[in-house]
């Protein structure tokens, strides 16, 4: 009876651990659906304030545009709510908008220009997305092989179980009347 509890409890462990790695494969499936999220944010926060980086016309490299800077803060929010949480780094995530935020204290301080705070942002976010796509490949190989390890301590159970000499009770009763 108890061995029979032990396996249920096994196959119960490893659907588990089958719903689990189908959790941590459902935001690798809803990247499109994540970037497209944080477009239509960033859509609404150009509209809230009033400011496009895609269509800035700035003369000076040390100067915030009118409504860039309510628009950045828009933006983190973006990233704080449709990045981070399907992220499998979202610490790095959040010292990206750290570093951007003392990136542009230095715009503004004429310390870094405009051009070099967007090419260290790309920089760092092509960075973010191979790590974020690297932890993800080692979490769900990580998943895999405590699946398998665990189907395989299953078997070998239910082969020691079988394995084990079969008592005939009737013929012990018989023995000993």
């Amino acid at each position: 009876m108890k061995q029979r509890t032990k396996v249920l409890m096994l196959k119960r462990i490893n659907i588990w651990l089958f719903l689990v790695l189908i959790a941590v494969m459902g935001p690798v499936q809803s990247r499109d659906d994540t970037d497209q999220a944080f477009s239509k944010f960033l859509s609404q926060c150009t509209a809230k304030t009033g400011y496009d980086p895609n269509n800035s016309e700035i003369t000076d490299e040390y100067t915030l545009a009118k409504g860039e800077r309510d628009f950045l803060d828009c933006a983190y929010t973006g990233i704080e709510t449709n990045i981070i949480p399907e992220s499998y780094i979202p610490d790095q995530y959040k010292n990206l908008i750290k570093a951007h935020r003392q990136w542009t204290i230095e715009v503004e301080k004429r310390l870094l220009t405009r051009a070099k705070r967007k090419s260290r942002t790309l920089s760092l976010i092509g960075v973010l997305k191979k790590n974020d796509e690297r932890q993800k490949e080692l979490l769900i190989d990580e998943m895999v092989n405590t699946r398998d390890v665990m189907k395989e301590d299953m078997r070998r159970r239910e082969l020691d179980r079988l394995m084990q000499p079969r008592i005939n009770y009737s013929a012990m009763r018989g023995a000993l009347r």
